[in-house]
C-alpha cells in the first residue's frame, strides 16, 4: 500500500466530515435534517441532484460499455439526459410547490395528504418499499466501495467497506440532508473534472506505436446511430434502460423539494442538464481514448479509467483524482441512506407514535436509523455480493417502476384514487421485478412503468372510487 495513497485518500475524507461539521448548526430540527428547511441554492440543487445519481457506473460501466462494445452505447446516456430532463421540467417545479403546500418532507408524507386520511397505507408500504429497496441499494453501493479500496488503494475489501460507511455517518449524523447535498455538490464538481480531464490527458500521452492512433480513429468512426429497425429497437432500449426510472427514485426527487425559491428550478434544470452531459461525454471519451491507451486489451475493462490514471499522474496525484470514483458512489450511498431515515422517523415513527412525535423525536429517529442503515448496509456488504450490476439495476427498476408513475399521477391526474395508487404500486413494482427474470431484451423498467401507470389510470376512472 503506497503511503501516497493513503495520504490522498484521508486527506479526502477529512475534507467530506469538514463539511459535514460546516453544515452541522442547519440540521437541529427535523425539518432541517430530513429537507435542510427547504433552503438549497439553484446551484446546489442542480449539481447534487445529478451527483446522487451518478454512481461507480459512470466510471467503470458506461466507459468500458464504449471500449468492448462500440460507440452505440451511447444510446444510455441519451436516455439518461433525456429523462432526467423532463424530470426536471416537469416534475419538480410541481412536486417542490405541492409537497410544501402539503408540508410534506417525504415523497409518502405527501402520498397520504394528497389522496387523503385513509390512504395512510399508501405511506406505510410505500417508505417500507423504499426502505428495503434501498437498503440492499446502500449495501451494492458499500460493497462497489469495498472492490474500489482494493484495486485502487491496496486496503483490504472489509476495512475499506468499514472506513466509508463511517465516513458517510460521521457527516450525515452531524449535518444532514444540508451536509449530504454540500458535499455532493462539491463532489460532482471534483468528479466532472476528473471524467472530462483524463481522457483528454490521455490523448495527449506520448505513444509511439501508431497501432494505438489507428485504434483511436476506428473507435471514433464506430456508427451511433441505427441503420435497420433491429438496431433502432436496440438504440430504443438502451436508452429506456435506465432513463424511465428517473420519475420515482426518492433520493432524487428531495433534491427538488428542498430547493429556496422554486422559481429558480428553471436554472437548475439546465445547470444540471449541462453538467450531466458534460460527465456523460467524459465518460464516453474515456471509453473511446482507452482504444488509443492500451495496445493490448486490458485483462479487467471495467478498470481501464483506473490504468489510465495510474500511467499518467504520480502516485499522490493518481490516488486524488481515483477519488473522484469514490466521491461517484459516496454521493449516491449518503442520499439513499438519508432517505431511508428520513421515511422511518417521518412515515413510520410519527405514525406510530402519533402526538408524542414531537420535532426533537422525529430528529433522534432519523438520525438512529441512519446509523441501524450503514450498520445493516455493511453486514450485507462484507458478506460480498456476487453482481453489483445486477443488484443495482434490480433496486433502480423496482423503486422506479413502483413510484413513477405514482409521482406523476399525482401531480398531473385530478381524478387519482388511493385504491388505485396502491394497487398501481405493487403492479409497478411487481412487472418490474418479475420482468427482470425473463431475461428479456427490453429494459424491465419500461414494462414496469407502463404496468403502473396504467393500472393507476384504469383503477381511477373505472374503480368507482371518488377521488
Amino acid at each position: 500500500m503506497h503511503l501516497a495513497h493513503v495520504s490522498a485518500f484521508i486527506l479526502y475524507i477529512v475534507a467530506l466530515i469538514c463539511i459535514g461539521v460546516f453544515s452541522a448548526k442547519k440540521s437541529s430540527t427535523a425539518s432541517g435534517y430530513i429537507l435542510g428547511n427547504r433552503g438549497l441554492s439553484y446551484w446546489v440543487t442542480a449539481i447534487s441532484a445529478n451527483a446522487s445519481d451518478m454512481s461507480v457506473w459512470l466510471f467503470m460501466g458506461l466507459p468500458m460499455a464504449i471500449f468492448t462494445k462500440g460507440l452505440f452505447q451511447a444510446w444510455t446516456a441519451v436516455g439518461l439526459i433525456f429523462f432526467m430532463f423532463l424530470n426536471w421540467h416537469f416534475v419538480a417545479p410541481r412536486l417542490r410547490r405541492v409537497t410544501e403546500r402539503y408540508d410534506s418532507l417525504t415523497l409518502f408524507t405527501f402520498f397520504e395528504k394528497r389522496l387523503g386520511q385513509r390512504a395512510r397505507a399508501i405511506r406505510v408500504f410505500g417508505a417500507l418499499f423504499s426502505s428495503v429497496f434501498l437498503t440492499i441499494y446502500v449495501s451494492a453501493g458499500i460493497t462497489g466501495m469495498g472492490y474500489l479500496f482494493e484495486s485502487i488503494f491496496d486496503i483490504n475489501y472489509a476495512v475499506g467497506c468499514t472506513i466509508s460507511i463511517f465516513a458517510i455517518l460521521t457527516y450525515i449524523s452531524l449535518g444532514g440532508f444540508t451536509a449530504i447535498c454540500y458535499t455532493d455538490f462539491a463532489q460532482g464538481i471534483f468528479l466532472l473534472a476528473v471524467i472530462v480531464a483524463v481522457p483528454i490527458l490521455v490523448l495527449f500521452f506520448p505513444f509511439d506505436h501508431a497501432h494505438n492512433t489507428r485504434a483511436f480513429l476506428n473507435a471514433i468512426e464506430q456508427p451511433l446511430f441505427p441503420k435497420d429497425a433491429t438496431q433502432l429497437f436496440e438504440a430504443f432500449a438502451l436508452a429506456f434502460g435506465w432513463g424511465v426510472g428517473y420519475f420515482g427514485q426518492p433520493h432524487i426527487l428531495n433534491k427538488f423539494m428542498a430547493i429556496k425559491d422554486p422559481t429558480e428550478l428553471s436554472k437548475s434544470k439546465w445547470l444540471g442538464t449541462a453538467w450531466q452531459i458534460l460527465a456523460l461525454l467524459g465518460a464516453i471519451l474515456a471509453g473511446l481514448a482507452a482504444h488509443y491507451f492500451f495496445s493490448a486489451p486490458p485483462n479487467n475493462p471495467e478498470l481501464i479509467f483506473v490504468e489510465m490514471v495510474d500511467a499518467i499522474f504520480n502516485p499522490f496525484l493518481a490516488a486524488l483524482v481515483l477519488c473522484a470514483i469514490l466521491a461517484a458512489t459516496l454521493s449516491t450511498i449518503d442520499a439513499q441512506v438519508l432517505v431511508i431515515a428520513s421515511v422511518v422517523a417521518e412515515d413510520f415513527f410519527a405514525v406510530v407514535a402519533g402526538p408524542k412525535a414531537t420535532d426533537k423525536r422525529i430528529l433522534l429517529a432519523s438520525r438512529l436509523t441512519a446509523v441501524v442503515v450503514c450498520l445493516v448496509g455493511l453486514a450485507i456488504a462484507l458478506v460480498k455480493i456476487s453482481s453489483i450490476f445486477e443488484v443495482v439495476y434490480y433496486c433502480w427498476v423496482g423503486i422506479g417502476s413502483a413510484f413513477g408513475p405514482l409521482v406523476i399521477a399525482s401531480l398531473y391526474f385530478k381524478k387519482l384514487t388511493k385504491n388505485a395508487a396502491l394497487l398501481g404500486m405493487i403492479v409497478g413494482g411487481t412487472v418490474g421485478a418479475f420482468w427482470i427474470a425473463l431475461g428479456s431484451e427490453i429494459s424491465a423498467a419500461l414494462p414496469g412503468f407502463i404496468a403502473g401507470f396504467a393500472t393507476i389510470w384504469i383503477g381511477s376512472n373505472f374503480g368507482g372510487q371518488k377521488p
